[in-house]
């Protein structure tokens, strides 16, 4: 495509360009809810592990981390070797 047809795009305000490249340290030492997705009757999440590894979760399903009891908007209910425990998003 010809440059003179290429559309051109409103610059990034920088705030925003802040947010999203700041830097996080994220805990190591157990699972970090990065995020969740997906409709309200089948929410997803995304689990990073102690390893360095990424998952997708849904509920029910059974993970290094534990088995997923429910996932809401900004956390994640698990259990794991009989205990209940919940991961919220890093702040």
């Amino acid at each position: 495509m010809p440059n003179d047809l290429k559309p051109t795009l409103p610059a990034t305000p920088d705030t925003v360009a802040d947010i999203a490249t700041s830097e996080a340290r994220l805990p190591t030492s157990g699972p970090v809810l990065l995020g969740t997705f997906g409709a309200d009757t089948a929410p997803s999440a995304l689990l990073r592990l102690p390893n360095g590894e990424i998952l997708r979760a849904d509920q029910g399903d059974n993970t290094p981390a534990g088995t997923i009891l429910g996932i809401a908007h900004d956390h994640v209910i698990l259990t794991r070797h009989g205990r209940v425990k919940t991961l919220s998003m890093p702040r």
